[in-house]
């Protein structure tokens, strides 16, 4: 008897779950009408997703992940109720983008279903055995860095949505090859399939493209600056406003500093703009990201003293200057086939430094378009600088040799300014004949400013009075 109920119970669970895969199929086979979504997310917003997956390694793991997903996906994508809500989804994104988050909230509110656990469902029981932890979907953490994931529609405002779709996932070992990529698509037996499609150029005129990435989370990247206090002091000449010292209400006020010939002289360091006019795109960017990520790091020296850096090997958040969308940047293929030539001129206005002497100071800075996804590194190190000298203690702060490490998926055209191999993954940043250490005269003359430019993108520099 105890067998038989045993048996019944074990059959009661079998057969809500098929009830419950069953009604998942009535919703993905029903209404082929256009969705009509609620603008107001709060109406329809659910709790967020299960996440808190720890990755540990990109091609190991993260591939492996990002490829279930996609996997996963190529059932979702048969119902045009769910492709016109992602489409519409990444249709208002500024960079073509849809989060799982947001993907969950709308699924959720028309359905009634939860899109992480279905999708689940999904893979489960389309692909036995799989590796698929369904944490994974909306967000992972690596290292010391959290990634949000997203499905992101290449030109989703001109594509023609009724072409073939696939479903690329964007995996790490496919875009070191920096050649074809992998796109699955259910076949006409209901079969998964798969197809190797150009990594260089997205085939939007024979496909509808959808790619499984991944995003840095907002919160570990730097936005605006921190300026340090302290580095400047009182007797160093600098009228540092920063610190008061032109402030005679304050303890830091020095007035030996801030007379009226230093103060004159007290300028903040702006990047003004930033143009991609032309993007190797084998080298730069792949198309299965929507956005370049304009990154920076720098300091400013003074004789041999550094007064001011950001984006040490020790500081995990870079300045990002500007995400510049992909429609706004010119991209040549090694074929010579243009998209979106002349790149668009972006004004980014954003302050580096708060206090720059062009009279005694030079500027180091590093632009370059930051790609996390391929975890290869350089690391700068000041001209002149030796490691015996650091670390020292500067206006009471302790600074510790300035390396400044930057991650990258091309050769060092991706950088500006360019750089000198030395040994040992370190790399020497020449003086004034690359135009990486900027001489405060060469602002003085040139109507304050200075333009770095490496045959494929230029930033202009400016200096701001106080």
């Amino acid at each position: 008897m105890e067998y038989l109920v045993n048996l019944f119970e074990s059959n009661v669970v079998v057969m809500n779950k098929i009830l419950s895969f069953l009604l998942l199929v009535i919703f993905l086979i029903s209404s082929c009408t256009k969705v009509v979504t609620n603008e107001n997310d709060e109406q329809i917003q659910q709790a967020p997703m299960s996440a808190g997956y720890i990755a540990n390694g990109w091609t190991t793991d993260v591939d492996v992940q990002i490829e279930w997903v996609a996997k996963g996906m190529t059932h979702y994508v048969q119902n045009r109720s769910f492709v016109n809500v992602v489409h519409t989804i990444a249709e208002g994104n500024d960079f073509e983008q849809a989060k799982m988050q947001e993907i969950e909230d709308q699924y959720y509110g028309i359905s009634g279903i939860s899109f992480q656990l279905s999708h689940n469902d999904s893979v489960q029981t389309n692909f036995t055995p799989n590796s698929y932890n369904f944490t994974f979907l909306p967000a992972f953490v690596l290292g010391a860095m959290a990634f949000i994931n997203h499905i992101y529609i290449p030109e989703v405002t001109t594509v023609d949505s009724t072409l073939p779709q696939l479903i690329v996932p964007l995996r790490v070992w496919e875009i070191r090859q920096q050649n074809d990529v992998t796109g699955f698509f259910i076949d006409t037996t209901g079969s998964i399939d798969s197809v190797k499609i150009s990594g260089e150029d997205p085939p939007v005129d024979q496909y509808y493209i959808w790619v499984i990435g991944y995003d840095t989370d907002p919160a570990f990247v730097d936005t605006t600056r921190e300026f340090p206090e302290g580095i400047s002091s009182c007797g160093d000449s600098i009228c540092d406003k920063f610190r008061h010292e032109d402030d005679s209400t304050h303890t830091n006020y020095c007035p030996g500093d801030c007379p009226d010939s230093n103060a004159v002289y007290n300028y903040h360091v702006i990047v003004e703009s930033i143009q991609i006019y032309r993007d190797e795109s084998q080298y730069f960017e792949s198309w299965l990201n929507g956005k370049y990520e304009m990154t920076c790091k720098g300091a400013t020296i003074r004789d041999s003293t550094v007064l001011d850096y950001f984006g040490d090997v020790e500081d995990e958040f870079n300045l990002l200057l500007d995400k510049i969308k992909r429609k706004n940047v010119c991209r040549v293929s090694t074929f010579g086939h243009e998209r979106g030539c002349p790149g668009a001129l972006v004004t980014v206005n954003k302050e580096i430094f708060n206090y720059f002497n062009p009279l005694t100071d030079s500027l180091f800075f590093v632009v370059y378009e930051q790609n996390k996804k391929s975890r290869n590194r350089i690391t700068f190190r000041l001209p002149g600088k030796s490691a015996n000298n650091y670390p020292k203690t500067i206006g009471g702060v302790t600074v510790p040799w300035p390396q400044f490490p930057c991650w990258f998926v091309r050769n060092e055209s991706g950088f500006n300014p360019y750089y000198t191999f030395i040994s040992n993954n370190v790399y020497y940043v020449p003086q004034e004949s690359y135009g990486t250490m900027i001489p405060g005269t060469n602002f003085l003359s040139n109507n304050l400013i200075h333009i770095l430019n490496n045959g494929e993108y230029e930033v202009v520099l400016r200096l701001v009075k106080e």
